[in-house]
């Protein structure tokens, strides 16, 4: 299910691990006037929910209208045009190593005793978590989901979405959307993945195991990137 923005007249095909929560937040603002934009807004907004027995903008993820889902072909209202984000593959797998890859992840999607019954670690280092990485995923839904390559969420090809934004070039989407909306938008970040505590470093090995893992992906964004280029920067 795509998401719809009526105030700019697009859609959005959201892609986990790459501001997909940043956006949503930013579409429910568009959409009902408002949304918690920092840790207080966030408190207030939960305070406030309870109080009146509901949640509406907490768990956006959850909420209808903005979820992320596979891709599915629709028809686009008329005047509207569809876009996602996308990054690098690497940046993107390691990103998602470094945020949802640990216990407090694994123990929240029920797959922590299920990973250490085969002998898998739940703070795995990067290259324990390359090595078996099909088990985590097979696993773990938090990593299966925010992994799935681009085709999943984008279908069979790119050309499937209006524009592909770069989100090392997040200034060009708020410039679009601005001038499609008629007034200044700015897409506030709302999550961050920690510094990585756990080692990251990759051998030989490791590395031609990242190729092998990406190189759907990287064959779906063509000329967007480049896995030397980005393993270069590891």
């Amino acid at each position: 299910m795509a998401i719809i923005c009526a105030k700019s007249r697009t859609v959005y095909l959201p892609v986990p691990k790459i501001a997909s929560t940043s956006l949503k937040y930013l579409f429910w603002r568009l959409n009902n006037h408002r949304y918690p934009t920092t840790a207080f807004g966030r408190f207030l907004d939960m305070r406030l929910a309870n109080h009146h027995g509901r949640r509406k903008s907490l768990r956006l993820h959850a909420e209808s209208g903005y979820l992320t889902v596979p891709y599915e072909h629709s028809a686009i209202p008329e005047g509207y045009e569809s876009f996602a984000v996308v990054r690098d593959p690497v940046h993107r797998l390691k990103s998602a190593w470094k945020s949802k890859a640990n216990a407090k992840r694994f123990r929240h999607d029920g797959s922590a005793a299920e990973l250490e019954a085969i002998g898998l670690s739940l703070e795995p280092d990067f290259a324990t978590f390359l090595r078996s990485f099909e088990d985590y995923a097979r696993l773990s839904r938090v990593i299966r989901i925010h992994t799935l390559p681009y085709a999943h969420y984008l279908g069979d090809t790119p050309g499937n979405v209006d524009r592909l934004f770069r989100i090392e070039s997040i200034g060009e989407l708020e410039e679009w959307f601005s001038e499609r909306a008629g007034f200044p938008i700015t897409v506030e970040r709302q999550n961050k993945s920690p510094a990585a505590p756990r080692e990251d470093r990759l051998g030989p090995l490791e590395l031609e195991r990242l190729r092998k893992l990406t190189q759907a992906d990287y064959a779906f964004l063509g000329h967007l990137y480049d896995f030397d280029k980005a393993a270069g920067r590891l």
